[in-house]
């Protein structure tokens, strides 16, 4: 481990500390989704649901689409961004850049880390492979706790496939 990775990792806990008793969900979705498309207007009506009525904070990778979304729904002092440096792709998002709450990382295993390490809760939303990613990343951190129920697992499979069909890289769910 590098002295780089200590210190972005010891900023973004300092970053986190004031919020350690508030909860807080991650919303894992497309940086290029269109900000009219269904999943960004779930994003946003979620994370400002999630505000106003359960006291959730909302993280995302501080990106645009459903990301940017999201941090507008919570709103910027309900909002992280967990961005990471990239040579080619993103900034952050309006609504979350030049935030206190705004943490640039240069290596995706920090970031991750910090997603998994902050949240006490995921939501996945559909129409990324990317999110996908992110469940398989974040179910060993969880446990068994993520599937606590057979329904809930035959309802997170049901997803997973419409989820291809909505992508194109499916025809029908068997």
């Amino acid at each position: 481990i590098t002295g780089n990775v200590i210190l972005a990792n010891f900023h973004a806990a300092r970053v986190f500390a004031p919020f350690r008793h508030v909860k807080k969900v991650v919303v894992f979705g497309s940086a290029r989704t269109l900000p009219d498309a269904p999943e960004s207007l779930a994003a946003e009506n979620f994370s400002r649901k999630m505000w106003e009525e359960h006291g959730y904070m909302t993280i995302t990778g501080a990106g645009n689409g459903v990301m940017g979304a999201a941090q507008r729904g919570a709103g910027r002092e309900h909002s992280f961004g967990l961005n990471i440096r990239l040579p080619f792709e993103q900034g952050a998002n309006e609504t979350i850049e030049g935030d206190a709450k705004l943490v640039t990382f240069n290596y995706f295993f920090t970031r991750k880390l910090m997603f998994v390490k902050e949240c006490d809760a995921v939501c996945l939303l559909p129409g990324t492979e990317v999110a996908f990613e992110r469940e398989v990343e974040c179910e060993p951190s969880f446990g068994i706790g993520i599937l606590p129920t057979k329904k809930l697992g035959q309802r997170l499979a049901r997803f997973r496939q419409i989820d291809l069909i909505y992508q194109g890289a499916a025809e029908h769910v068997d």
